[in-house]
């Protein structure tokens, strides 16, 4: 069984690629896995956008024949990569923010927990329970850094070997690798809290039986299995929504140079923004600017998949 299998269900979507050792497969992906990424991007690329959009914005790409045509066609599909791009974010703000209450709801049945934990243990009991949901909100915190930090290795190494080898580039493996192993091993020492914390969930479980009804001890049980998933969902929606910023950010970057570089007039590469979903608001990232859109051209509706 994968570690941390009954942590990252909760009834929640909340894999993540590169830790399938630690989360379960799911359909959420994380952006900072740069070997994912353009998977990612496929996913919420309107109809008739090519993947090839963001190698060439990135510089890997070449253009063929009839420069001019298909130079305009690029930056059509550029401005619609945009737009696909800023739904994304504006959908996972809106489960940021509904994930934020839901903890704060589960927050409150903590506190419930802890109230009927104090009237009816004993003191021993007590500082078992206590140090138990300390220790839990730790544990899943260190289980996730390490995790995020192997996968940064994991993809830097995967960059190094696609690129010519050099003696800076050798140093720079080598140096990697042995970060790796470290990780490694802190992540089996995590492995190992995480084994000993499930033994003395077990030990309050057993605790709480004795002075809660069946009905409490559920929402124990529930309040146990959902707080870390909750933390793991948190934390995949941060890391989608910071580098989903990072790439609409160099996107728009990249717009703008073609717009001043272009001698075309004003406004022939310009297109009108998909319609948002309901309740999305604005289909455009706030912290973004974007293309100049003329509302006299239409751009095709853009379906986005939410992760």
């Amino acid at each position: 069984m994968p570690l941390l299998d009954t942590w990252a269900r909760g009834g929640r979507t909340s894999a993540m690629d590169l830790m399938e050792e630690t989360f379960p497969a799911g359909g959420g992906r994380l952006l900072w896995q740069r070997r994912r990424s353009s998977t990612w991007l496929e996913n919420r690329i309107p109809e008739g956008v090519s993947s090839e959009v963001l190698d060439i914005t990135q510089g890997g790409g070449e253009l063929e024949t009839n420069m001019d045509e298909e130079e305009a066609d690029l930056n059509q599909k550029k401005v619609l990569l945009f737009q696909a791009l800023s739904l994304s974010l504006t959908s996972l703000r809106g489960e940021r923010e509904n994930l934020a209450e839901e903890q704060r709801k589960f927050g409150a049945l903590g506190g419930q927990m802890e109230s009927l934990v104090q009237e009816r243990c004993k003191p021993n009991e007590k500082e078992k329970y206590r140090m138990f949901i300390g220790d839990l909100d730790k544990i899943v915190n260190l289980l996730l850094s390490l995790c995020l930090r192997l996968a940064r290795v994991d993809n830097a190494l995967l960059a190094l070997e696609r690129e010519d080898e050099t003696e800076d580039s050798a140093e720079e493996r080598e140096s990697l690798q042995q970060k790796r192993r470290q990780l490694c091993s802190q992540h089996e020492d995590a492995r190992e809290l995480k084994e000993n914390l499930d033994r003395r969930e077990r030990v309050v479980l057993d605790i709480l039986g004795g002075y809660l009804t069946g009905t409490q001890l559920r929402d124990y049980q529930h309040y146990v299995s959902m707080k870390p998933a909750l933390l793991i969902r948190q934390r995949q929606l941060d890391e989608l929504i910071k580098h989903g910023e990072e790439e609409l950010s160099r996107l728009a970057e990249s717009l703008s140079i073609d717009e001043s570089t272009n001698h075309r007039p004003p406004g022939a590469l310009q297109a009108q923004p998909a319609s948002p979903g309901p309740g999305s608001g604005s289909n455009l990232d706030p912290g973004v600017r974007g293309p100049n859109f003329d509302p006299t051209h239409t751009a095709r509706s853009t379906t986005v998949t939410s992760l």
